[in-house]
């Protein structure tokens, strides 16, 4: 307001003394002026009017009406002043928020100075992100890597001229991609920065002999027999399968094969493990006496160890214990209880350790057997294990060498989990991937499979699955096993087939399979394989004297016999678990057919792979529900999981008269009287 405008206001001295004179009123609070030579009021007066003024607001009195005058004027020019500065800080407010396409082409200017944003640059865009580490080490990250298609004559892989005439007996002319690739690696003379090699390649590529083949290289010109390399797989069947193929390669070079797999008692195996003998030492006898009488003292059984050898030996001599093998193929399970039970047997000159479907015996503990197997391997000898020129070295205090132990590992689905390939103390590693020719040399990153060029893959609907079995008898009847007797009515039934995704005229398989084959069904379990094995027969009667079936209660002599039946053309269906997934060699295996859905990737390349094999020509037949069909086509089928060659893919065939009226009669016939003979070996 005025009043209070006025009051704060205190204005600055005159500048000009020529300003016009105005009549101001004075201010109520003011003394009164006193003219010019008129007396002063008198102090009385002045004290009558002091409460008065007490109780008033002192104000500032200005010089003279003069000042006065200017200063209203300056006030006004300088609220003016300051109202116009905000209009135009407002309007240029305004304007920096409309977009340029609006802004006027003259801006208006604060304090002299343009308000307009300066230009800047185009942003510069960034690249994309591209990570210059890896989270595995580079063995693994940056593997060696080799086309399927690759082949290499044996002379050029330093093996000796007469292996090399007994494999072209054989048959086996030249060397496969993955002996291609591993040989020149593990051979003598190889590069000396590479000491354990890892290998991923798929089933029936040849894995077998690109171990076996350098292992008994170097031994060959061996005279001792000592344990000197150990082969380690999953089941009996590849025991039986890798000994076959072992002394095939040792042919002539007088190397002895050994197994040990539980097919025999604990106490055979040791007999045909080692050799037990006596050495004439009377210092090591006595020690040895001393040592079994104080072992009677303290409350031993009389059939302890040192006891035992007491009874077996002369007076003054100790045993002596000698391998009787050179290599020796195991299972897992069977190794460690040689290594915790049986006496004389050690890896101390093991220089050898191949460990086949690797993957899968490191996903198994199987009484933690690579950690006891590891730690055999680096256990210092002692004096009586020691060679002459060991002891010398250890007389002379020099520190004993380091074993080196060369550690080849082999699997189809070769893992990249550091943690599981840690416990196998690799020493200087390589990984070498056998791949198709349209990815060789590319780089190889998380787990992807490969399947062989050779295989053909078909995909069957069988709906929600109460009545697959009758689908996998039309399959048997029209595709597989058309040659056996009552399947003759079949060829005139209609086959419509379809693609993933495309329309087919009809679905056939190669050419190139032969009609009159063979067949090996994959089931989940044990249950499931005897189940289907007498239905079929039942549904069936023809089927039932060529059906066989491999299960894990299956004795190891019943299993040779039966795959050698296969083999052989006696029995044309074999009906198995997951435990003939792993490596298992079936010569002429034109068909396998997942009855049960593979319950991984890894299962599923396993199965396939047991056709098609060293460049033979497969089909791989899978049936699969509604609930299934997703899993299948997105991961399997389609996923990136899997790698086929370039224009592969899985067909889709339907079977559209597989379940008629008459089928179905049958089938609930067949069901009935299996029931019957369940409850009647039940009772």
């Amino acid at each position: 307001m005025p009043g209070q405008f006025y009051a704060r206001y205190v204005p600055p001295k005159a500048q000009k003394e020529s300003a016009p004179e105005l009549p101001l009123r004075e201010p109520e609070h003011q003394e009164p002026r006193v003219e010019e030579g008129a007396a002063p009021p008198s102090p009385e007066t002045k004290k009558e009017k002091e409460p008065k003024r007490a109780k008033k607001r002192k104000r500032v009195e200005p010089q003279d009406a003069t000042t006065d005058d200017d200063a209203k004027s300056k006030k006004h020019k300088s609220v003016l002043s300051k109202f116009e500065k905000s209009t135009q800080i407002a309007s240029v407010a305004a304007a920096r928020e409309k977009p340029k396409e609006e802004e006027p082409a003259d801006e208006p200017e604060l304090h002299g100075k343009s308000t307009r944003p300066i230009p800047q640059p185009e942003p510069v865009p960034e690249a994309p992100y591209k990570p210059e580490f890896s989270s595995l080490p580079s063995w693994l990250a940056q593997p060696i890597t080799a086309s399927t298609s690759s082949r290499k004559p044996f002379e050029e892989l330093r093996i000796d001229p007469k292996l090399i005439k007994h494999l072209k007996s054989k048959g086996y002319h030249e060397a496969f991609a993955v002996q291609s690739a591993v040989l020149p690696l593990l051979l003598p003379g190889g590069p000396p920065d590479v000491a354990d090699v890892c290998v991923s390649a798929a089933t029936g590529s040849g894995k077998t002999l690109a171990y076996l083949l350098p292992m008994i290289e170097s031994m060959r010109h061996r005279v001792v027999t000592q344990l000197r390399g150990v082969v380690v797989v999953p089941t009996r069947e590849l025991v039986v399968q890798a000994r076959e193929a072992a002394e095939l390669c040792a042919v002539g070079s007088g190397l002895k094969i050994g197994t040990a797999m539980g097919s025999h008692a604990f106490g055979v195996e040791q007999d045909m493990l080692v050799k037990k003998g006596r050495r004439y030492d009377s210092i090591a006898s006595a020690e040895l006496r001393d040592r079994a009488k104080r072992r009677l003292a303290d409350g031993w059984a009389a059939e302890d160890d040192d006891c035992e050898d007491i009874l077996d030996v002369l007076p003054g001599h100790v045993p002596q214990y000698e391998s009787k093998v050179d290599i020796l193929i195991c299972t897992p399970g069977r190794l460690v209880e040689h290594l915790h039970h049986t006496k004389g047997f050690s890896l101390n000159n093991v220089d050898w350790l191949v460990i086949d479907e690797a993957d899968r015996l490191l996903d198994q503990s199987f009484q933690d057997w690579a950690e006891t197997v590891m730690n055999s391997l680096e256990v210092q000898k002692t004096p009586d294990q020691m060679s002459p020129r060991e002891r010398i070295i250890s007389h002379l205090r020099y520190l004993p060498q380091k074993r080196n132990v060369r550690k080849v590992i082999l699997s189809a689905t070769m893992t990249r989990d550091l943690s599981k390939l840690e416990a196998l103390r690799l020493r200087r590693p390589k990984l070498v991937v056998v791949e198709g020719a349209e990815s060789a040399g590319g780089r190889v990153d998380g787990d992807v499979f490969e399947l062989p060029d050779s295989l053909y893959e078909c995909a069957i609907p069988v709906g929600d699955g109460s009545r697959k079995p009758l689908f996998l008898l039309r399959l048997l009847q029209t595709r597989i096993l058309p040659d056996l007797p009552d399947a003759a009515s079949a060829s005139s039934d209609t086959l419509g087939g379809e693609s993933a995704g495309e329309k087919r005229p009809t679905a056939t398989a190669p050419t190139s399979v032969e009609p009159v084959s063979n067949v090996l069904i994959f089931t989940h379990n044990n249950e499931n394989a005897n189940r289907l094995s007498r239905l079929l027969g039942l549904l069936h009667p023809p089927y039932a004297a060529v059906t066989g079936t491999l299960t894990k209660s299956s004795t190891s002599s019943s299993s040779r016999k039966l795959l050698r039946a296969f083999s052989a053309g006696k029995l044309r269906i074999l009906i198995a678990s997951d435990r003939a997934s792993r490596g298992l060699d079936l010569r002429h295996l034109a068909h396998i057919v997942n009855y049960d859905m593979a319950t991984s990737v890894t299962s599923y390349v396993h199965r396939v792979g047991r056709t098609a094999r060293a460049g033979n020509d497969g089909t791989a037949w899978t049936l699969f529900t509604r609930s299934e069909a997703g899993w299948f086509w997105n991961v399997v089928a389609r996923g990136e999981a899997v790698r086929r060659s370039d224009g592969a893919k899985v067909e889709r065939m339907k079977l559209e008269d597989a379940v008629s009226q008459d089928a179905v009669e049958r089938y609930e016939q067949a069901l009935a009287r299996l029931g019957a003979e369940v409850r009647g070996a039940g009772e």
